[in-house]
């Protein structure tokens, strides 16, 4: 069973206040970007069928074109850079690129964009995975030794230079927010105002959860515990913010009684293993999705530095033990559920 990493909240959950009159919400669904799309619209200039439609082609162009392993373009341009160590990169692709080598590089490389090799050879880049064992030690010394730094991947006049051959970008750790970012545009020019976009637990709020009422709430969301069924805590979001979380329990499996997650720590090549789940609220996605992903790796106590330097200030940390770090941005929205966990205050340098 997926589990989503926030959920809308009804009004009241987390709140002793009495929702106010809001205006009719329509649900809808459908799979993309190997995870379920939860839509929550509220009818406005753009029909509700109209919005549907034009978001899941969104989402249908944007799987097939930023999967590394398909047939759309970054699918191919691996392919050029597996076989001849560099390649040019098309120009629906070169913005997303850029943006996420400077994210890369401003992560320190703990989300690195130039990960694919390492990616495949634990068997996430398909889902579900196919079954088997993790990766010898041997196999993952040999692609950390072939890694470059971030700082080493250049895009010279629309070309890209890898290391040599095998080498693979993986955008996963970004291209959902990159998504996010791009149906915000396209949501906005068509005359969506107000919904909730959910790709998996990702979220992306338009405008208020009452509509265009004169005193419509913001949107409420929770936040679920990685280490339990129900809502850790609420937070308020505004038009444009998106909640990204990273967690331990998506794209998992089992070997020897031993579990692994996905994502990766660019400096061991194994899962990293001191965060369970950190969640980031900004109002660029793309920068949210990679920085969920390097602060986890990052883990306790480190990520705030890391945290401004990827400019990002709203972020929520849980360990593997249930402790719960937040920057002070996060603590000035944030409402816990049912259960007050260990919390500390991180201040950001």
């Amino acid at each position: 069973m997926v589990r989503l990493a926030a959920t809308v909240l009804v009004a009241g959950l987390l709140s002793a206040c009495q929702p106010d009159e809001e205006a009719e919400r329509q649900q809808a669904h459908f799979h993309a970007m190997g995870t379920r799309i939860d839509l929550t619209l509220i009818e406005g200039p753009l029909s509700t069928e109209s919005a549907t439609r034009l978001i899941e082609s969104h989402f249908e162009v944007h799987e097939q074109r930023w999967d590394g392993w398909g047939g759309g373009e970054l699918g191919r341009l691996n392919q050029r850079l597996a076989n001849d160590g560099q390649a040019n990169v098309p120009a629906s692709l070169r913005d997303g690129i850029e943006q996420a080598l400077l994210l890369g590089q401003q992560s320190e490389g703990l989300f690195h964009p130039g990960i694919g090799a390492l990616v495949e050879t634990w068997s996430f880049h398909r889902q579900p995975r196919k079954a088997g064992p993790p990766p010898s030690e041997e196999s993952l010394h040999g692609l950390l030794e072939s890694l470059p730094p971030v700082s080493a991947l250049q895009l010279d006049s629309g070309l890209l230079r890898g290391p040599g051959q095998g080498f693979r970008l993986d955008l996963g750790g970004f291209a959902k927010g990159l998504s996010l970012d791009r149906l915000h545009e396209n949501l906005d020019a068509a005359g969506l105002e107000h919904g909730i976009i959910n790709a998996g637990g990702d979220l992306l709020a338009l405008g208020r959860a009452g509509g265009d009422s004169v005193d419509a709430r913001a949107w409420r969301i929770g936040i679920l515990d990685p280490r339990g069924d129900g809502v850790l805590a609420g937070v308020t979001v505004t038009d444009g913010e998106c909640v990204m979380t990273s967690g331990d329990y998506e794209r998992t499996f089992e070997h020897d009684g031993e579990a692994y997650h996905h994502i990766l720590d660019p400096r061991t090549g194994h899962p990293a293993d001191a965060s369970a789940s950190v969640t980031v609220i900004s109002t660029e996605c793309a920068r949210a999705d990679a920085a969920a992903t390097a602060l986890f790796v990052a883990g306790p106590g480190a990520w705030p530095e890391l945290a401004a330097q990827m400019e990002v200030d709203t972020v929520m940390l849980v360990t593997p033990d249930g402790q719960v770090e937040l920057s002070p941005a996060m603590e000035a929205r944030i409402e816990f559920d049912q259960r007050q966990p260990d919390v500390t205050v991180k201040a950001l340098p």
